[in-house]
């Protein structure tokens, strides 16, 4: 269940820099899990699933957002 765009941030963001290890953490998991096997990133969902673990546990997801978000606010 989501609910507003301030608290769903705040949880996200809390995934990405391994504070909230709870079931949003794991919805986060196989939903990237999914795209990587959609992007053809790997063969199955097992391998793909580390891959999303590797990127949450490494920091690099959290990386790929800050980007995102310089980015966008960029002038």
């Amino acid at each position: 269940k989501g609910g507003p765009p301030a608290e769903n941030a705040k949880i996200l963001r809390g995934i990405l820099e391994n504070k909230i290890k709870n079931s949003a953490r794991d919805i986060v998991l196989i939903n990237s899990a999914a795209a990587i096997i959609a992007a053809n990133l790997a063969d199955d969902f097992f391998a793909a699933y580390e891959m999303a673990q590797d990127s949450l546990n490494s920091g690099k997801a959290l990386e790929k957002l800050e980007k995102l978000i310089e980015f966008t606010n960029a002038k």
